[in-house]
């Protein structure tokens, strides 16, 4: 008798995402994958982004907030998730045949904590610029790895037992790293994070100048205080730890 399938939650946070969503929402409910549901949490977008998810219903169910942030859009989706694995991936990264399969795999191979790779979508000199400056180590070509310092809080299934030890993700004032935090907490608990490269999404990054520079803007003002602030590091305690 074939095992019984886990159900799979995919949590899908969306902002103003009209412009990728349809695209990314119809790569996941045509999976093959026989037991899984889909959330998307409407962070208070103002563009069509809740529409497009209604054109999905039932399959997606959508849940609508106040803008309130990615993160705790996230968290919300994961708290209404009924699934053993959830299973997470943003409005603006669309995936590939077999994702979810893929992922049920590797978590029953062993690996609580799973990110997969990224490959680039229809990205412009600015997106290129963008995608290869943040996701030069979640490349396909790179080796597996079964215990990965961080991963991205995209393309990401963590089974549910560990977010009932660990928590969820981090809602604190310097939580912009929240899948920096979360690793590293993770790793604290005695998890490993495994990197599987043969189970690609492809991100859609930001695709003007101003895009490029804020968002590494925004990550050179925050990972020193985080990474030192859950490292423990030696001199941490000289870097304040909340950044004006």
């Amino acid at each position: 008798m074939r095992e019984k399938q886990p159900l799979v939650s995919v949590i899908i946070p969306c902002y103003n995402a009209a412009s990728t969503l349809k695209e990314v929402l119809s790569s996941i409910v045509t999976q093959d994958y026989p037991a899984f549901e889909m959330i998307a949490i409407d962070d208070g977008s103002t563009d069509t982004t809740r529409e497009i998810i209604a054109s999905f219903a039932p399959r997606v169910k959508c849940i609508s907030q106040s803008k309130t942030g990615q993160l705790i859009a996230r968290n919300r989706g994961i708290r209404s998730a009924k699934g053993e694995i959830i299973l997470l991936q943003d409005a603006d990264a669309k995936v590939f045949p077999g994702w979810i399969s893929r992922h049920v795999e590797m978590q029953q191979r062993g690996h609580p904590i799973v990110g997969g790779s990224v490959l680039p979508w229809n990205n412009s000199f600015w997106g290129m610029c963008d995608h290869f400056s943040t996701w030069y180590e979640y490349y396909p070509q790179k080796p597996p790895n079964e215990n990965r310092y961080q991963i991205s809080s995209t393309n990401l299934s963590i089974h549910r037992a560990v977010f009932d030890k660990i928590g969820l993700f981090s809602e604190t004032k310097n939580s912009w790293l929240e899948d920096v935090e979360l690793s590293m907490r993770a790793q604290k608990n005695g998890y490993k994070i495994y990197f599987d490269p043969q189970n690609p999404m492809a991100h859609h990054d930001r695709q003007t100048l101003s895009g490029f520079l804020h968002h590494h803007y925004r990550y050179g003002v925050y990972a020193p205080f985080v990474r030192t602030r859950e490292s423990g590091a030696r001199f941490s305690w000289l870097i304040p730890q909340t950044p004006t």
